[in-house]
């Protein structure tokens, strides 16, 4: 009936470079995601802690200068068999752009192959002709409802400019909302609670997820499943 299962996972917020990203638990969603045999995983951005975002900021983070941090997301992000990570980058990324106008998306999507940049801060990926996933990467402060920023998004979209799916990183939250029909995620982080966060009240979901939908030839998605994938 002209019906297509499309199957990928969903993450972001990796913050390769900080002391407390979560490198074990990062391949270990990999491995799942090779052994349910996903294919592509799109991330929604800051897959580096960036540099400088703040007073003291360097000294949470292991390693020093663009050419370093490069370097060493190339070196341990994971690399499965079959896989492709799509990604954007986010505000920590662009803080190493706006200090030294140093693309780092750029960078990895030259070195590793199975790496793929889609752009700063947003991008739009057509899963079929008619079904569309959007990658976003918000700059603001997260808000007291888990909910609130992702409906304030989807409110702020005119009806022809929806996407079928949203993924939304940056808050490092987790959340599926079904909303003014748009399949709406907050992806979740592999980065552990920082002492920012911890000072700001802001807590860390960590983990990635794995999502299934049934699209029809129309581009209507007629039943989707998803999988959150924990780690602590």
């Amino acid at each position: 009936h002209g019906n297509t299962i499309v199957r990928f996972g969903l993450m972001g917020d990796t913050q390769i470079n900080s002391k407390f990203t979560q490198i074990t638990h990062l391949h270990s969603f990999y491995d799942e995601c090779q052994k349910q045999g996903i294919k592509h995983v799109y991330h929604t951005g800051d897959i580096d802690e960036g540099d400088q975002m703040r007073m003291g900021h360097q000294f949470e983070c292991y390693n020093q200068g663009a050419d370093d941090h490069v370097d060493e997301i190339v070196r341990v992000y994971p690399k499965r068999d079959g896989i492709t990570t799509h990604f954007i980058t986010g505000n920590h990324d662009a803080s190493i752009m706006r200090r030294s106008g140093h693309s780092i998306g750029h960078a990895i999507g030259a070195r590793r192959k199975d790496m793929e940049f889609l752009g700063q801060d947003c991008a739009v990926i057509q899963l079929t002709p008619n079904c569309t996933l959007e990658l976003r990467h918000p700059w603001d402060g997260t808000s007291y409802a888990l909910s609130y920023k992702m409906q304030k998004m989807v409110e702020a979209m005119s009806g022809g400019e929806k996407p079928s799916i949203l993924a939304v990183g940056h808050y490092h939250k987790a959340e599926y909302l079904f909303y003014r029909n748009v399949h709406c995620f907050q992806t979740g982080c592999f980065q552990a609670q920082t002492p920012y966060m911890r000072g700001k009240g802001i807590a860390a979901a960590m983990g990635g997820w794995i999502v299934e939908a049934l699209v029809n030839a129309q581009g209507t998605i007629t039943n989707l499943r998803s999988e959150w994938v924990p780690y602590y």
